[in-house]
């Protein structure tokens, strides 16, 4: 594996970072998780290029006197094609993007005769890959949060409009009886008795 090759997967994994970013979402949580290991990805691969030699790109980040914070290194400066993405389309372009860069690790060990699973570099690069797997997964979850957050609102729909009709029905099956004093009476009709027997049918 070379230095070049190692920071060209950095700035592709930068660019999934940026697209998940921008993406606007209700399920904050999953989606956090995911950026959270997205950045962890790109900085394990840091940490491999440390090891092969490469320079630290943030010399300040260990020194307390000085005021320096270095800009992020390998970031991805082009535009971001996400304005016809819906929630789910733009969740699932992700998870295929993802996927589409997981087999750049494998080629990478079998270009390397060095490269061992025990040692620094193999071990880093094996932590960078099962962070990049691992927001494929939160986003999966996120994908299935979206399901069923749908299933229950298109269950409560149903329920809904199976009360209404219930309760159509209990209309026209009121019948007026003779009251106290001659005074004409009706059979109680609420939605309490439509949902007694909603809950009756659905059993």
């Amino acid at each position: 594996m070379t230095a070049q090759k190692l920071k060209k997967l950095r700035i592709e994994i930068d660019y999934v970072f940026k697209m998940l970013m921008q993406m606007i979402t209700h399920h904050q949580a999953t989606r956090e998780k995911a950026l959270n290991n997205l950045k962890l990805a790109k900085m394990w691969l840091g940490k491999v290029l440390g090891e092969l030699g490469s320079l630290n790109p943030y010399p300040q980040s260990m020194n307390p006197k000085s005021s320096v914070i270095e800009a992020e290194a390998d970031v991805y400066k082009g535009p971001l094609d996400i304005e016809y993405f819906t929630i789910p389309s733009g969740i699932k372009e992700t998870r295929r993007l993802i996927e589409k860069l997981l087999p750049e690790y494998k080629n990478m060990v079998k270009e390397d005769a060095e490269y061992h699973p025990f040692n620094s570099v193999g071990m880093f690069l094996k932590e960078s890959e099962l962070r990049l797997t691992e927001a494929k997964l939160w986003l999966g979850m996120e994908l299935g949060e979206i399901r069923d957050e749908e299933l229950r609102i298109n269950d409560c729909a149903l329920c809904s409009m199976k009360v209404d009709r219930i309760m159509e029905e209990k209309k026209e099956m009121i019948k007026e009886v003779p009251g106290k004093g001659g005074q004409l009476g009706r059979w109680p009709v609420d939605r309490n008795i439509a949902g007694e027997k909603y809950n009756a049918e659905r059993e």
